[in-house]
């Protein structure tokens, strides 16, 4: 029997564009203020890698029982499907592995909880109610 795992990424808010290209503009402009341009086109460069790193990072896996958030190899949180009793969308700044505003909160029996902001929403929410026809939806 073969196990059926779907992977989302993290959705990319308008915000965190915003805020990596402010950073960006901001570190260019800084590297040719000085005699030595080429130690602040470095730092652009770390930071924009730093960025890339943390987006490939960030994991909602899916398989047949469990979801599975990751922020590797620093984060990861398992939770049951079968468990799952509301998910529910928020826009909250709160720390989560999650690059947009715009997330989904989501809630099991036992009061544990999980962020995610997935880059396919409606079809991360349609994989989790196959699971469990059970789970609430409550979306704006």
């Amino acid at each position: 029997m073969s196990t059926y795992v779907i992977t989302y990424r993290s959705k990319l808010g308008g915000s965190t564009i915003g805020i990596v290209f402010s950073v960006s503009a901001i570190l260019y402009v800084a590297a040719f203020s000085t005699n030595t341009p080429v130690i602040g086109l470095t730092v652009l460069g770390v930071f924009l890698l730093l960025f890339l790193l943390l987006y490939l990072a960030i994991s909602y896996t899916i398989s047949r029982y469990e979801l599975n958030v990751a922020l590797k190899p620093f984060y990861s949180k398992t939770i049951l499907i079968s468990s799952i009793t509301k998910i529910r969308e928020v826009e909250t700044p709160t720390l989560a592995p999650a690059l947009s505003l715009k997330r989904l909160y989501i809630l099991t029996k036992t009061g544990e909880s999980v962020i995610v902001s997935p880059q396919n929403t409606q079809g991360f929410i349609r994989e989790l109610k196959y699971r469990n026809p059970n789970i609430f939806i409550e979306l704006d």
